[in-house]
């Protein structure tokens, strides 16, 4: 069995986007949604030896890569995002895309990182299952579902994913969403599934 990956957490900005590294000591680390400073992202990364090889966005709104720019000169990593989305990430952040579609894969080390296709926040949003977790951008918050967009249709597109893709996925499953706005900062799939974030959902 592979050594579990180490996992870390950063919230910052008016929206309390939560950004996150995962990494193998010694090896490659990913970044998902470098939206913030990047000082604290690339700190983590050295003090364990890592190096920053891949930045994931979950979708391609300004508050989730406000960061990228810097991270990827600071580090050459590579840039993956769902192709629908690949355009807006281009025209936020001038980075280059390599886009993605449902269910690609990227290996960490022993690790294997499956994107996986969840329109309804945007249209190119994803969600990264890595084993036991999943990191669910705006798609799902630990308060319940995201906003969907203003596009016709979204609402239902939004909970077609929520149903379809990640509704199969084990009850245990630890979700890590993209703003901290929910009671915890993460919680089970079945508990994040069975609430209503209508109420107290922060962000775009």
């Amino acid at each position: 069995m592979p050594s579990p990956l180490t996992i870390r957490t950063f919230r910052h900005g008016p929206f309390w986007n939560f950004t996150y590294l995962l990494a193998v000591p010694g090896g490659n680390a990913i970044a998902i949604d470098p939206g913030g400073p990047i000082d604290e992202l690339l700190a983590a990364a050295g003090s364990i030896d890592a190096r920053i090889t891949a930045a994931v966005l979950t979708h391609g709104l300004h508050d989730h890569l406000l960061g990228l720019p810097g991270l990827v000169s600071a580090s050459g990593a590579t840039t993956f995002a769902h192709r629908s989305d690949s355009a807006a990430v281009l025209r936020e952040s001038g980075v280059e895309v390599t886009p993605i579609g449902h269910e690609h894969q990227l290996t960490l080390g022993l690790h294997t990182l499956t994107l996986l296709h969840t329109p309804g926040h945007t249209e190119g949003s994803i969600c990264i299952l890595a084993g036991d977790r999943v990191f669910t951008g705006d798609t799902l918050m630990t308060s319940g579902p995201g906003r969907h967009s203003f596009t016709p249709g979204a609402a239902e597109t939004l909970a077609r994913s929520l149903a379809d893709v990640l509704a199969p996925l084990p009850g245990e499953t630890l979700v890590y969403p993209g703003h901290d706005e929910g009671p915890t900062p993460t919680a089970s799939l079945t508990e994040a599934l069975a609430r209503d974030a209508r109420t107290s959902f922060k962000s775009h």
